[in-house]
């Protein structure tokens, strides 16, 4: 005889309050698969993985919660999601991109930029430059001012072959430098854009 969703649900809390956390896990699953759409079914499954080490599988189940509440118009509940992720892996550099983002949406500049930081480092630190070119773009973009990230995302653009990008960081840099004033140092970047494109 199949069981309903109440019963199921009525085993995994017995397996939860027994602290036997893989047959927890196997009967959200159950839960989950009779019903995709159920969003705090997957929010517990994803909770009790991270529980038992499944980290990959629980971060999986957090973007998916995360997509959906994100095309539904609820961004701080995707925020919620995904930043519970953050706990047991800080270092989640796609994790950070979405988080930054979401923030974008939600015209929280401060919180993107600090995401799109993070996720820039943390894809650098793996070896990922392409998707760090993403992070520091879209921190940019925000932030077209801010000379340390012009200049580093000119490096990677020249890591990557991207002449033509890097000098046009380069050029706009030089000219904002040279608004205010900080002839050095528009100098300096003002030679290098020279020596890339003579």
């Amino acid at each position: 005889m199949e069981r309903t969703r109440e019963q199921i649900a009525e085993a995994a809390n017995k397996f939860l309050q027994q602290r036997r956390y893989d047959k927890a896990a196997a009967e959200l699953r159950c839960l989950v698969d009779t019903d995709p759409k159920d969003l705090r079914a997957k929010l517990r499954l994803a909770e009790i993985l991270a529980k038992t080490g499944a980290l990959q599988e629980a971060t999986a189940r957090y973007r998916q919660v995360a997509d959906v509440y994100a095309e539904q118009g609820f961004p701080m509940k995707a925020i919620a999601a995904l930043r519970q992720v953050l706990l047991f892996d800080d270092h989640a550099a796609q994790i950070h991109l979405e988080l930054g983002q979401l923030h974008h949406q939600r015209g929280q500049e401060a919180e993107c930029l600090r995401h799109f930081g993070h996720a820039a480092a943390f894809f650098q630190q793996a070896g990922d430059e392409g998707k760090a070119l993403v992070a520091l773009k879209k921190m940019v973009e925000l932030r077209p001012d801010d000379v340390q990230n012009r200049v580093q995302l000119a490096k990677l653009f020249v890591a990557h072959g991207k002449i033509e990008q890097a000098v046009v960081q380069l050029r706009g840099t030089v000219r904002y430098l040279e608004r205010n004033n900080d002839v050095a140092q528009a100098r300096q970047l003002a030679s290098w854009a020279v020596e890339l494109a003579p």
